[in-house]
């Protein structure tokens, strides 16, 4: 009985002694960091140093609002920079609430790799981050903008990326996937573009349109409109897209559709050593506004001709949008690639190497269906009084 109730005893002072060791062995107080909010990076032309301006969060024990600082550093490398913002702020900076990370377009031309290879190693970093690439002549331009004084910038544009859904002019990414999509040999890379607008004593900023990659360098631009086209032809399975599409079927008749659910599917097919594919796309859609008159949506046979001309004229958008990737950019970002790898993966490794040369000269047909789910309180237009 003794001979247990010592061990007994042995382990529960082992296990009393044992919570007093417990702690974090590489632990930082709060009052020791400085926490990002958004990174923009640019790269000095004479020095080849890169700029490092980074939005820093900072808290009052006065105020319960939580504004932020703009710190700027200079270094050969990404981490060097970093580092060398200590020398500003006395603080080590620390990365994990960073929610934005912004190229200068002449590193995205040059390529984007050493970032977002320092992003994807670092272990405080977020591999989460929005990456968005600047219109403006230095990406510093979008965090350095004039502001109120508790506004955040890298926040307001996270937020507006989340809401990105509701828009369609954007594609958001995050870090981990534009390396996924960097490192994929079906599909080529996209990013969102953002800039400053400056209306009288306020300025904000707008993201609007993407930039197109070959592997990791950006070699072109598509505009809002032409990506909100494009969408349809890059739906994501789980992704659900709530923005509206404006058509003119006849002159002074405009038209606005609200996406509810659109699919697509994307059909290679192999005729006699050529490669051709059709994209399938199918929306419900709901009619959000209708032209005060010449547009008789009551009817069947005009209802079926308006269904009809806003079918056609997303089949020539949208053939406008892969004509120009394919001829002027010769790079697949819808990802006929990865459908052809899927439905034939002998003929995929045939040609993978020399995919961009093959894709120029791939045959697309775009075929639209809409269906109108929903038109409103009212299915009839505002009639005009004498």
């Amino acid at each position: 009985m003794k001979k247990y109730l010592k061990i007994f005893i042995s382990i529960t002072l082992i296990v009393c002694i044992s919570f007093t060791l417990i702690g974090c062995w590489d632990y930082s107080e709060m009052t020791d960091l400085e926490y990002v909010a958004g990174v923009a990076l640019d790269k000095d032309r004479n020095t080849k140093e890169y700029i490092l301006t980074i939005e820093v969060l900072e808290a009052s024990v006065s105020s319960k609002s939580i504004k932020s600082s703009i710190l700027q550093t200079k270094g050969k490398t990404i981490h060097q920079a970093f580092r060398n913002a200590i020398k500003n702020s006395g603080k080590k900076l620390q990365l994990s609430h960073a929610k934005i990370l912004i190229f200068s377009r002449e590193l995205a031309i040059e390529g984007v790799t050493p970032i977002i290879d320092f992003i994807n190693r670092d272990v405080e970093a977020r591999n989460d981050m929005w990456v968005l690439i600047s219109s403006m002549s230095s990406a510093s331009q979008i965090l350095m903008k004039s502001k109120t004084s508790d506004e955040i910038i890298s926040y307001d544009l996270a937020n507006a990326i989340k809401n990105c859904k509701e828009i369609g002019s954007y594609i958001p990414i995050e870090v981990f996937r534009l390396i996924d999509d960097i490192e994929n040999e079906c599909i080529a890379a996209m990013v969102p573009t953002v800039r400053v607008i400056s209306q009288q004593t306020k300025a904000y900023t707008e993201i609007d349109g993407m930039c197109i990659f070959k592997s990791s360098k950006c070699i072109g631009h598509l505009n809002g409109e032409e990506t909100t086209f494009l969408q349809l032809m890059k739906v994501r399975k789980g992704r659900k897209a709530k923005y509206v599409l404006t058509f003119e079927p006849e002159k002074s008749q405009k038209v606005t559709l609200e996406i509810m659910k659109a699919t697509k599917k994307i059909k290679p097919r192999f005729e006699n050593n050529n490669i051709s594919m059709d994209v399938f796309i199918n929306i419900d859609v709901a009619l959000s506004e209708l032209a005060e008159k010449g547009i008789n949506f009551v009817e069947k046979d005009n209802r079926e001709e308006l269904i009809k001309k806003c079918e056609k004229n997303i089949e020539n958008k949208c053939c406008d949008i892969l004509k120009k990737i394919q001829y002027q950019y010769g790079t697949d970002v819808v990802g006929f690639g990865c459908s052809i790898n899927r439905e034939n993966p002998k003929l995929w490794k045939r040609i993978k190497y020399k995919w961009n040369d093959v894709y120029k000269n791939i045959k697309t047909n775009v075929y639209v269906k809409i269906n109108i789910k929903y038109s409103g309180l009212t299915n009839k237009n505002i009639k005009l009084g004498e």
